[in-house]
């Protein structure tokens, strides 16, 4: 589905502040042209701020999208209109912490598809963990402690972590790029790709530039989720300053 609003994040998943306008107005929630807000979606939750416009500051509760527009639901919307320009702020040490654990979820499941040949079927991150689950019959805790020191060896390697866009075309021809089961959505015309330095694949995400701010990856647990299913558990402790 083609968005009608400018994803900044996509850009620069750094920018912290942005100018934008408001482009609708319903109840509690407003469309801008362009954001830096991320809309809750693919395991990442959403993002949180303000918006301030005419000298009153607006509580961003929510952002997500529906029918092709990127909502930010607000605690009011009272004296927000159309065409009204508006500044965005985000709190970063939320989207930061969104970021630390989204890159090291991606470098873990390439670490441990990499090995395995899994597929990832789900996955959730929050500011202080996260959780990723992978096709797999069995896990031995061996197995657990190689993938994170692995991931942990990549990580002291200060590796660049670059995002690209294709077409639909050349996502077709390299099918691999596409890692989750359930595949990507219908009605794309262009792919955003994450690449970590391990492998590379499909995701709309916010990420971080180097794989050295992750800090480092402790893997807190592993449970079973059905059979063939296995969900794996971690948390990050601070890259050192």
């Amino acid at each position: 589905m083609l968005l009608m609003t400018k994803l900044l994040y996509w850009e620069d998943s750094y920018l912290q502040e942005f100018e934008a306008t408001i482009t609708r107005v319903e109840q509690n929630k407003i469309a801008l042209d362009q954001t830096a807000f991320y809309a809750e979606g693919g395991g990442q939750p959403t993002d949180l701020g303000t918006l301030t416009a005419n000298g009153k500051t607006y509580e961003v509760t929510r952002v997500f999208k529906e029918s092709g527009e990127i909502w930010h639901a607000l605690s009011s919307a009272e004296g927000l209109s159309v065409g009204m320009a508006v500044h965005g702020k985000l709190d970063w040490n939320r989207r930061y912490a969104l970021m630390r654990h989204h890159t090291a979820a991606h470098l873990l499941s390439d670490v441990l598809m990499a090995e395995t040949g899994a597929m990832v079927t789900g996955n959730q991150k929050y500011p202080d963990r996260a959780r990723v689950d992978f096709t797999l019959e069995k896990v031995e805790p061996e197995q657990l402690k190689r993938w994170e020191q692995k991931a942990n060896e990549l990580i002291a390697q200060g590796i660049e972590v670059k995002c690209k866009f294709v077409s639909v075309q050349e996502l077709e021809a390299n099918p691999k790029l596409v890692k989750l089961c359930k595949g990507l959505p219908p009605g794309l015309k262009e792919v955003r790709i994450v690449d970590d330095g391990v492998d590379a694949m499909a995701c709309g995400g916010t990420h971080l530039k180097n794989l050295r701010e992750i800090g480092r990856i402790r893997i807190t647990g592993m449970e079973n989720k059905g059979k063939g299913k296995k969900r794996i558990e971690f948390v990050l402790e601070s890259p050192a300053p």
